[in-house]
């Protein structure tokens, strides 16, 4: 019995088809033509890449002028006047815990994510997505409003620099600096293409190490359907809303993670959590 389904995403590169399937009782992944159900993406992740947990006051220095180069001046999303100092701070980050993404060959931090995680006598709202998502469009069980706090946290504020989320030649410099100062190669992408992954893999690895039962994010749909292609299987627990283009409030439990996972992506937790310094 072969069950399978598929999506197509595009860059200015192609057309590729993705397809998942089982057959013969193993689940494999296609991009294109390619299986890429047994990819190793520990040894390239450990060539460019290291996770850090943000647990110190100059770490975390970091990830809010990381966030404020992000959300103020390369997507505009924030106003720079609200943060004279730099620094994108919001009321949640001291319930938190921070992640640090860094470029092994540069040195540069690549990008952030934090874990926001209420305890049970957090204020409400006690999430990030609860302070712009209207309750009445919860559809779930899982809803966050229906759960003990202290159980669950929120992956949010993920943050990645503009040179990690364009290809050279297709990017803005903000900060004036051309590309020489920072040569991120396409060989670099098609070792390692997976950097916003990593990061949601190293917040829900922080949230099990913590003893969470579930996490939720407020992502596009696109990118959960993405994401449920490695095994990663998210699930909608409300209607999609215009946030920032279309936005939808997603859940996944400890159970489910381990149970859909594939051994790549497996593999990769591992050796994040290892990073991190965590046990799952």
């Amino acid at each position: 019995m072969l069950l399978q389904s598929a999506s197509t995403t595009s860059s200015r590169l192609g057309v590729f088809r993705v397809k998942a399937m089982w057959s013969g009782g193993t689940f494999r992944i296609f991009l294109g033509n390619a299986d890429v159900s047994d990819i190793d993406l520990v040894t390239p992740y450990h060539e460019y890449f290291n996770i850090k947990l943000a647990d110190t006051d100059e770490l975390r220095d970091r990830v809010f002028r990381l966030r404020y180069d992000v959300y103020c001046r390369e997507l505009g999303w924030e106003d720079p006047a609200v943060f004279p100092d730099g620094r994108e701070i919001d009321e949640f980050d001291e319930t938190s815990i921070h992640c640090l993404l860094i470029h092994r060959p540069s040195g540069r931090d690549a990008g952030a994510v934090r874990l926001v995680r209420p305890g049970p006598e957090s204020p409400e709202p006690c999430l990030p997505l609860l302070t712009h998502y209207d309750p009445a469009l919860f559809n779930s069980d899982q809803s966050p409003l229906k759960q003990l706090k202290g159980c669950f946290g929120e992956i949010s504020r993920l943050a990645l620099r503009e040179q990690f989320r364009r290809r050279p030649g297709e990017r803005d410099t903000p900060d004036g600096h051309g590309p020489e100062l920072f040569d991120w190669t396409l060989d670099d992408r098609r070792r390692f293409p997976h950097i916003a992954l990593g990061l949601y893999l190293a917040a829900a690895t922080v949230g099990l190490a913590e003893g969470m039962t579930s996490v939720y994010a407020m992502m596009e749909p696109r990118l959960a359907r993405h994401l449920h292609f490695g095994g990663i299987y998210f699930e909608p627990v409300g209607e999609a809303i215009e946030f920032r283009g279309a936005r939808a409030p997603f859940h996944i439990s400890r159970a489910m993670l381990f149970k859909n996972l594939t051994p790549p992506l497996l593999a990769l937790l591992e050796a994040i959590a290892e990073d991190l310094g965590v046990q799952v």
